[in-house]
């Protein structure tokens, strides 16, 4: 069972993490948002940039993400996986300790070393569901 957290004003999601063990994990004081139990599929499909959700009315509502058009250049890409590097790399600063540490910073590096010349553009999924396909473990900032 996945867990999500959202802000308590807005229902906004916060953070996901994908069982007990992660959510032990997360650094975040659960009495200053909602909590809800998500589904193995729902939480796949928000770490994959499949699915968004939020908190309203005490329901979870899902929404699908489209992407028809893909990554159309491996500049926006890039350009992409550098902001989500940043904020990981921002969470790695203050979380040396956390047990997840060594493979967020394992993952930062997989991507700075990447050839995105090995990719065809438009490249037609998201970036995390291309880790998947490939066996890449990735975490989405959501899970920090």
């Amino acid at each position: 069972m996945a867990f999500a957290y959202f802000t308590k004003d807005e229902g906004q999601l916060y953070k996901v993490c994908e069982n007990e063990a992660a959510k032990a994990n997360l650094n975040c004081n659960e009495d200053d948002y909602t909590v809800q139990s998500i589904s193995d599929d729902l939480f796949n499909d928000i770490i994959k940039s499949k699915k968004w959700i939020e908190y309203k009315d005490n329901t979870v509502n899902i929404t699908d993400i489209d992407f028809p058009d893909g990554w159309p250049s491996a500049e926006v890409l890039k350009q992409d996986l550098k902001d989500k590097c940043e904020l990981m790399n921002t969470w790695a600063n203050s979380n040396v300790n956390n047990p997840t540490y060594n493979n967020v910073i394992s993952y930062i590096n997989y991507i700075d070393k990447f050839d995105f010349s090995s990719l065809s553009f438009p490249l037609m999924v998201t970036w995390e569901e291309y880790c998947d396909n490939n066996s890449v473990p990735f975490f989405h900032p959501l899970q920090l």
